[in-house]
């Protein structure tokens, strides 16, 4: 049995969802303003199929984040068990060691509108916050690798172009496994999340 497969089985489909900004960025240019701006990346990957959704915008708060929670939900077509992500001040007003882990009213809203745990990485606990940070970065990375020769003139161009790469390596077949994230994720983790709130 090979590693990576090991790593692979210790998740579950369809219940762990992690989430956070990606620390590289990205850039497009503003022809209104001829200059250049810095664009962030949402990202979120489900640990179990590595199938990853990607998005940039111009800034990263409260609202922005709340926004590309529902959007990556729509990607997904469902919701996981539980959403992980760092101790954002965006989501996140206290998280004790000991007690409750008080969200903004906004995210908290958002959790029980699509009726998802919001667990953020623990504050004591670096493995955690090193395994969310570590997927993100890496399918930031991979994204951003993909583009590297390509000039955008605006954020939603570049979102044009992130559509197309994230196509592309959510396609792209493991090197150790005889599959792709896509059809892992189509074919034992999309059943098993909750179907969205239609409203």
């Amino acid at each position: 049995m090979s590693k990576s497969y090991t790593s692979h089985v210790e998740h579950k489909p369809g219940v762990t969802l992690e989430a956070d900004w990606s620390g590289p960025t990205m850039s497009y240019t503003d022809p209104d303003k001829n200059a250049e701006c810095t664009a962030y990346l949402f990202v979120a990957t489900f640990p179990y199929s590595q199938y990853t959704y990607v998005e940039a915008t111009a800034s990263m708060n409260q609202s922005d984040w709340l926004y590309y929670n529902v959007h990556m939900l729509e990607f997904f077509e469902g919701s996981p068990v539980k959403i992980v992500c760092d101790n954002l001040r965006t989501g996140v007003i206290t998280h004790p060691k000991r007690g409750e882990i008080v969200l903004n009213d906004a995210y908290l809203s958002f959790a029980e509108h699509y009726q998802v745990a919001i667990m953020p990485a623990g504050v004591k606990k670096p493995k955690q916050k090193a395994s969310v940070e570590g997927s993100v970065g890496k399918k930031a990375g991979k994204i951003i690798g993909m583009l590297r020769n390509e000039t955008f003139h605006s954020l939603e161009a570049l979102n044009r172009g992130i559509i197309e790469a994230l196509d592309k390596l959510n396609s792209r077949g493991f090197q150790k496994r005889n599959s792709s994230r896509k059809i892992i994720f189509e074919t034992e983790e999309k059943p098993m999340l909750r179907a969205l709130p239609l409203l």
